[in-house]
């Protein structure tokens, strides 16, 4: 494994992280991560496709993990266009990784906000990658998006942009944890594995309250990408994969999963395919029979090479 700083969209230093004990690669795949999270909860994840042929690169978002530099900037993106430079940030990356690997196939994993990150990028640069992998995923009502954004602007401009959005964090995450009463923690709708939770929760770089500003932008990018019209611009001829839990709250339980798919069939995407798996809550890579969700990735992305 090896740490690298790369300089993102605005210029902005962020954390990228390359996992390449590799003798002979295959292809190369890219992770976009979750919110209150940071790249390195994939090491597992990472030293699994490294030992069937894939080299990894990463990084933590901006507002995420190491790439913030003082505590006020944790869930914190930018003073304008915050989402788009997320989005973008990925795109640099991506840059980076084709010129380190010009003859591999690039693939890229999205998690939970990094999936909406992904699908965003998807719409603006999809033609640079061979496929998609998109884990964890959600899709709101437009109008509960709406009512949402209106009052993370309303508490932005009340309190200021590096506000610590408990209102909205409780708004956004605070039934989540419902389905699985007694809780034993505030982040049990995470995983069935109880070790990986309590990581989770003893981790400092996991867990901050975000921003009302990162509300803002977050909110600000659901809207944008979920637009059919927007869907329509994602490469027509790439291989996507959805995967999710059955009982992951961010999903509605999987539902979700089948509205954005039959966006993307709308469009005219044809290679589409779906796996829910039963039982499971949010964080695949950290699940209790997350081996079966690695292999089940890796079987996809060699299929996928094989038919380049």
């Amino acid at each position: 494994m090896e740490l690298f700083k790369f300089m993102g969209a605005d210029g902005l230093e962020l954390q990228g992280v390359k996992w390449d004990q590799v003798e002979n690669p295959k292809a190369v795949l890219q992770i976009s991560h979750g919110m209150a999270e940071h790249i390195l909860r994939y090491s597992e994840f990472a030293e699994f496709l490294n030992r069937n042929g894939f080299i990894v690169y990463g990084h933590d978002h901006r507002g995420h993990g190491n790439s913030v530099k003082s505590p006020e900037d944790y869930g914190y993106f930018s003073p304008e266009q915050g989402w788009t430079k997320l989005v973008d940030d990925l795109y640099t990356l991506t840059l980076q990784i084709k010129a380190e690997n010009p003859q591999l196939p690039l693939y890229i994993f999205g998690h939970s906000m990094g999936s909406f990150a992904l699908r965003d990028y998807l719409t603006r640069y999809g033609t640079l990658i061979n496929g998609a992998v998109i884990c964890g995923t959600g899709n709101n009502p437009e109008w509960l998006s709406q009512l949402a954004l209106w009052l993370a602007k309303k508490e932005c401009k009340k309190k200021g942009p590096r506000h610590e959005s408990t209102r909205m964090t409780s708004l956004s995450f605070g039934s989540f944890n419902k389905k699985f009463r007694p809780n034993k923690t505030e982040f049990d709708w995470l995983s069935r594995d109880e070790i990986q939770v309590y990581k989770y929760i003893e981790d400092p770089l996991c867990g901050k309250v975000f921003t009302s500003q990162f509300y803002v932008d977050f909110l600000s990018g659901i809207l944008e990408l979920s637009k059919q019209e927007n869907v329509n611009k994602i490469p027509k001829d790439k291989p996507y994969l959805f995967i999710s839990g059955e009982d992951d709250p961010l999903s509605n339980r999987g539902k979700a999963i089948q509205q954005i798919v039959d966006q993307f069939k709308n469009a005219g995407i044809a290679k589409v395919q779906v796996r829910i798996y039963p039982g499971a809550r949010h964080e695949l890579t950290n699940e209790v029979n997350r081996e079966e969700i690695y292999g089940d990735v890796l079987n996809w992305l060699n299929q996928n090479i094989d038919e380049m």
